[in-house]
């Protein structure tokens, strides 16, 4: 069953090209921890309040336009993850 999965992916990987790209993004976000977004995250919650009480109020609500982004890229590599794990229980 594991070889036929494979051999439909690698056939997927050469109809549709865009399916290696995207193994190669999740092979590197993998290994970036978590907690660099969450952090990033908190980083600019924090520039744009001060940008903000020092009225810059323009580029204050620029960067904390960056918060949702930095969490959604954290929540994509959580998911990229436990994907892999999962992927690997099935295996063994």
């Amino acid at each position: 069953m594991e070889n036929s999965i494979s051999s439909q992916s690698k056939k997927m990987s050469a109809q549709y090209k865009t399916e290696v790209p995207n193994e190669v993004i999740e092979e590197q976000t993998k290994k970036i921890p978590n907690l660099v977004f969450l952090a990033a995250g908190l980083i600019s919650m924090a520039g744009s309040l001060t940008l903000t009480l020092n009225k810059k109020t323009v580029l204050g609500n620029f960067v904390g336009q960056w918060v949702p982004t930095l969490l959604i890229f954290g929540l994509y590599n959580k998911v990229v993850k436990l994907e892999d794990e999962l992927l690997r229980s099935r295996m063994h």
